[in-house]
């Protein structure tokens, strides 16, 4: 679906620091191209009209030379072409990696919430996923899409079932523990699939991509998810436990 949950890319941090570095130069060249510049008159030939004779050049008038009626330099044309195509490639890459994007769901995990089974595209779900403040904004119930802790190429979409300091009651593993402080539990919504938090334990937060909140097709599943299915595996910590290891 995407890649990690950084804010932004690498990519597009150089990206825009090169496009800022080369406006910075560019920008008023062509501006001076094609609108105009100051200059300091020097010499008295134009006297009175214009005085440039005193040897301090702030005693001298300085005078605005509007730029000649013909077409942009060449060095204008091919830079302004140049930023229109690194923008036409770049901006949307920079948007996806710091608003959100469209993803197609792939399997049944999240049944009946996300349908993603049928070998065919079209009829799965295409959902948004909302990269805006996402380590800022995980709660319970939401559904978010992440790296897998087990393999950084494989990226999961599951409900949060829990956050840090959660105590919660693993299908698999031991019979409780406690959700470690930077973390989510993340479960499927299918009761038999459990390749999630079950299997590779507590997610951290630093692998969360976005949260999923709302389905894009088929049209007549167009809107807001679902409301979860189920609300299990989680209890409030009794008064003095002690977390145990996972």
């Amino acid at each position: 679906m995407a890649a990690a949950s950084k804010p932004p890319s690498k990519f597009s941090r150089i990206f825009w620091r090169f496009m800022a570095g080369s406006a910075f130069i560019t920008v008023p060249l062509t501006f001076v191209d094609t609108v105009g510049y100051p200059a300091v008159v020097v010499g008295s030939s134009m006297q009175p009209t214009l005085e440039g004779s005193d040897a301090r050049w702030w005693k001298r008038d300085i005078i605005w030379m509007a730029a000649a009626s013909k077409p942009p330099s060449k060095f204008s044309r091919i830079f302004w072409r140049f930023m229109a195509g690194s923008a036409f490639i770049t901006v949307p890459l920079t948007f996806t990696d710091t608003v959100g994007y469209p993803a197609v769901v792939v399997g049944s995990s999240m049944q009946p919430t996300l349908e993603g089974s049928d070998a065919r595209w079209w009829k799965r779900d295409i959902i948004w996923v909302n990269r805006l403040g996402i380590n800022n904004h995980l709660v319970k119930n939401e559904v978010a899409v992440f790296v897998c802790p087990r393999d950084p190429k494989s990226v999961h979409v599951k409900r949060i079932v829990a956050t840090e300091d959660k105590l919660v009651r693993p299908f698999i593993g031991p019979p409780s523990l406690i959700v470690p402080p930077g973390c989510c539990w993340m479960q499927s919504d299918n009761p038999t699939n459990h390749n999630d938090s079950n299997a590779y334990g507590p997610v951290p937060k630093g692998l969360f991509i976005g949260r999923v909140t709302r389905i894009l097709w088929p049209p007549h599943r167009f809107g807001k998810l679902p409301p979860n299915p189920s609300d299990r595996l989680i209890r409030p910590p009794a008064p003095g436990f002690s977390a145990e290891e996972d």
